[in-house]
């Protein structure tokens, strides 16, 4: 258990980026993110930006299950997935550290 960067409660480090194996498939996939886990803890946005998708994970965010991605101010794109609550919408402006959601399952 370590203690949110962001104060905003404790998680455990699941996953860096890096190759690993695809829980699906068992082929070795480049994974891009990082995954941290909680239980229903409430999620704030790590910076300012705008609401690109908000929603249950379709087209290039299938298998995330309830996600929220959001553009920030420095142009960095964050997907927020495995929600269980999401408090934004599409088109919303949301400040850092803004509570955006609950933490959930993931659905892979």
């Amino acid at each position: 258990m370590k203690r949110n960067p962001y104060g905003r409660g404790d998680y455990y480090l699941l996953s860096g980026s890096g190759y690993r194996r695809d829980p699906l498939t068992g082929c070795f996939t480049f994974h891009p993110g990082v995954d941290l886990y909680g239980i229903a803890k409430q999620i704030c946005a790590l910076s300012a930006g705008r609401v690109l998708y908000a929603g249950e994970g379709q087209g290039e965010r299938e298998g995330y299950g309830l996600c929220a991605e959001i553009l920030g101010t420095d142009q960095c794109r964050i997907l927020y997935a495995g929600l269980s609550i999401l408090l934004i919408t599409e088109g919303e402006w949301v400040e850092r550290g803004q509570k955006i959601g609950y933490e959930g399952m993931m659905p892979k």
